[in-house]
């Protein structure tokens, strides 16, 4: 602690340390700690002083743009599930440091992430459907942190942040996160092992939990665009909750767990005006008729 007490005394805080750091070359030491003549040369330097591999490792991971950066270039640069996984959960860690302060405004980690491209890290992960419980594993923890991500900005919403994410979800090709709510017959009948059955439950849990945030972000929304994404959005989660209606778990979960979830959406979703005005194919009083009968069955 003394030897990072005296670098960020020296280079006047953090930026300017991390700055020096990252501007030395490989074959360089870190030896350079200063303007005057008593300490320019190696043989002045106290080894006390220099920062370890460990500190400097603490320096960038305390330091929030930093340890953001360090996490997207993990992500992008990552070779395995638990890799991307690691940094994800990082990330929401940086986000729990900006509740955890305690102020009305958003926090540094959201203020820093608006300048980072990290939309484009975590983009290829969202477009298309896990094939392996790892994959459903990983999708589950970026949900979970768009959730936590779009919370913490629910006073001061981002357009940018909200139109991305709806624009995701209404993809005319596909939209793998929508689709994930309805299981395929073939899939509710199968035997699976309870370790899948469980991580299939949990992110459909954490897919209702992003939708449900994103409605309730709807009161806080004024621009035009977004407003009509939203409106659309809506009906297309209504038609899904529709069909959840009809799949349920596998059968030694007697489908309670699912069938909360599917109801507990419903009732966010159907407490807005015209939630089911906003579909090219279907009309918005068959819709309420149908949500009646399912729930009537």
């Amino acid at each position: 602690m003394l030897r990072i007490a005296w670098n960020l005394s020296w280079y006047h805080g953090s930026d300017n340390l991390l700055k020096q750091m990252n501007s030395e070359t490989k074959t360089q030491e870190y030896e350079s700690l200063g303007k005057g003549s008593w300490i320019r040369t190696k043989s002045q330097i106290l080894d006390a002083l220099k920062l370890s591999t460990e500190d400097i490792l603490t320096l960038k991971i305390t330091h929030m743009a930093s340890g953001l950066q360090d996490c997207l270039h993990s992500i992008v640069q990552a070779a395995t599930h638990r890799e991307v996984r690691a940094a994800v959960t990082r990330m929401s860690f940086y986000l729990l440091n900006d509740r955890l302060s305690l102020k009305g405004c958003p926090g540094p980690c959201v203020v820093t992430l608006k300048s980072l491209a990290w939309h484009t890290a975590l983009n290829r992960f969202l477009q298309v459907l896990p094939a392996c419980t790892e994959d459903e594993k990983l999708l589950i923890d970026i949900v979970h942190f768009l959730n936590k991500l779009i919370k913490e900005q629910r006073k001061n919403s981002s357009l940018e942040l909200l139109n991305w994410i709806l624009e995701l979800l209404l993809r005319h090709s596909a939209n793998p996160l929508l689709d994930l709510l309805v299981l395929t017959e073939s899939q509710a009948r199968e035997e699976t092992d309870d370790i899948r059955t469980a991580v299939r439950q949990q992110l459909q849990k954490e897919l209702i939990a992003l939708f449900d945030t994103l409605l309730l972000n709807f009161m806080e929304v004024t621009d035009r665009k977004c407003s009509e994404l939203l409106y659309v959005f809506q009906t297309q989660l209504a038609l899904k909750l529709l069909q959840c209606l009809k799949v349920t778990d596998a059968p030694h979960f007697y489908g309670l767990p699912s069938l909360e979830r599917t109801l507990r959406g419903m009732a966010n979703l159907t407490a807005f005006p015209g939630w089911s005005s906003h579909s090219p194919l279907t009309n918005p009083l068959d819709i309420c008729v149908k949500y009646l009968s399912g729930l009537l069955e």
